[in-house]
């Protein structure tokens, strides 16, 4: 049993890694400090956050956030 769940966590961890492929977070996840923030935000919202950390697509809620700002970023950018 101890050797599946290593197995699932390499496997989380490497979804993770995608995930922070995608929205170039690898420098950033190693470059950047990160400060303390509260948030407030709708129950739906945090929802479904915690069902994508469930599953995987991020390591917490910190990370989904982070990641989503991030894109907001990036988008505007581009304009």
């Amino acid at each position: 049993m101890k050797t599946y769940k290593s197995i699932v966590s390499i496997i989380e961890l490497h979804k993770v890694n995608e995930c922070l492929e995608t929205c170039n977070m690898v420098q950033v996840e190693k470059e950047m400090p990160r400060i303390r923030v509260f948030a407030t935000i709708r129950e739906d919202v945090l929802r479904w956050v915690d069902q994508q950390v469930d599953r995987a697509r991020f390591r917490n809620r910190s990370h989904a956030i982070e990641y989503a700002l991030i894109k907001l970023m990036e988008s505007e950018k581009k304009e």
